[in-house]
Formats: structure tokens, C-alpha cells, sequence
């Protein structure tokens, strides 16, 4: 698989962290919109619901990032958008003030009728 070939090149580990920033492989996949790197992390564990130094997870940065994709991969892999970060934030509440598209999809996974 392509991907597993640039692991090594792009020095992706999903138990480490950058220590200065605190973000994941899987953030700085989501951030980048690499969905197969994204797909190969979940698929080898990678926690889909880490909080960073911040307690950002990786939904609130692929909403930031505006991928959508990504966003919905996430759900998919039970992230949870509504964990809040240290300023009272969750992933929810982002996409409802910045990303309506992607709020579109919160509102469809909580049954709401949009």
C-alpha cells in the first residue's frame, strides 16, 4: 500500500507525540487531509478521540482544516463531537459556528430532521 510507504519517509509513529505541540500522527493527517494515512492510523489504533495540550481532538483540527472527509471518517470511527477542549469548546459547537457543511453532518448523525 502506498501509504505504509510513507510512514517511514514522513516519520509517522501513532504512539508518539510531538512533544512541544502535543499533536498525534492522526492530527496531522486530518490537518493535511491524508484520508489513507488517516484510514491506515484508525486501522492500527490510532485514538480517534486524543485531546491535545489544549484538549483539542482531532475533529475540532479537521474542522479548523475544513476536511470534511476527514470529519466524516472520524464519526465513523466513533470520534465524539462532543468532547470540549480546555476553553469549553467541542467539535459540535465549532462546525455550528465556522463549517455549516460539516455541522450538516453532525445534525444528520444525531437524527436531527435539517
Amino acid at each position: 500500500m502506498a501509504c505504509r510507504s510513507l510512514m517511514p519517509h514522513f516519520h509517522i509513529n501513532i504512539y508518539n507525540t510531538l512533544v512541544e505541540t502535543w499533536e498525534t500522527s492522526l492530527i496531522i493527517a486530518a490537518c493535511a487531509g491524508y484520508i489513507e494515512i488517516a484510514k491506515l492510523l484508525i486501522k492500527y489504533h490510532a485514538e480517534v478521540d486524543i485531546q491535545d495540550i489544549d484538549g483539542k481532538t482531532v475533529l475540532h483540527y479537521a474542522i479548523d482544516s475544513g476536511e470534511k472527509e476527514i470529519v466524516k471518517l472520524l464519526l465513523k470511527n466513533g470520534a465524539n463531537m462532543h468532547t470540549q477542549t480546555k476553553l469549553g469548546i467541542s467539535p459540535f459547537m465549532l462546525a455550528r459556528d465556522t463549517n455549516l457543511q460539516i455541522f450538516r453532518l453532525f445534525l444528520e448523525r444525531e437524527n436531527v430532521l435539517v
